[in-house]
């Protein structure tokens, strides 16, 4: 079986399957706040132009969502780091949306993918860095499995590339 994911740009028409991803139990787990992630993707074009969105497609079905930003531009929204200059460190956020998907390795594909993206359209990138819930462990792992070593001093992972 091919287990190659691909991502493609997230369109107009994929925000009520992402509204569906959102609300499921093990996604709101760890993104509890639905209504915000759907207002930044209503707002996608204007105020958050900054941050790039994708959908995970498995063949033809759409299984997920990331996205990846500079963290510099992130810092007026009260964001979790200090960056002190842009185009060098990036963050990322992911879920797997169909349950069928969950649990099978495909989280570190997509996180693998994400960073292949960021290094392709980002030419100044040097970090990324990841702030997972402490006990989201499948989380934790997929970052470990794509080489993020854990910052004790800033509680979060990073990579170096």
């Amino acid at each position: 079986m091919d287990r190659q994911l691909t991502t493609r740009i997230f369109e107009d028409e994929d925000r009520s399957l992402m509204k569906t991803w959102l609300y499921r139990d093990y996604v709101q787990r760890w993104l509890i706040h639905p209504e915000n992630w759907l207002a930044e993707i209503d707002q996608r074009h204007e105020k958050f132009s900054w941050i790039h969105h994708y959908i995970v497609m498995f063949a033809d079905q759409s299984i997920g969502f990331c996205q990846y930003y500079d963290c510099y531009k992130a810092k007026d929204l009260g964001e979790w780091t200090q960056v002190q200059e842009p185009n060098k460190v990036f963050s990322i956020d992911y879920l797997i949306g169909e349950p069928e998907f969950v649990g099978k390795g495909y989280g570190k594909q997509i996180v693998n993918q994400l960073m292949h993206t960021i290094q392709q359209n980002e030419p100044d990138v040097e970090t990324i860095i990841v702030e997972p819930d402490s006990q989201n462990i499948a989380s934790i792992k997929v970052l470990v499995a794509n080489g993020f070593i854990f910052d004790q001093q800033d509680r979060y992972y990073y990579k170096q590339l």
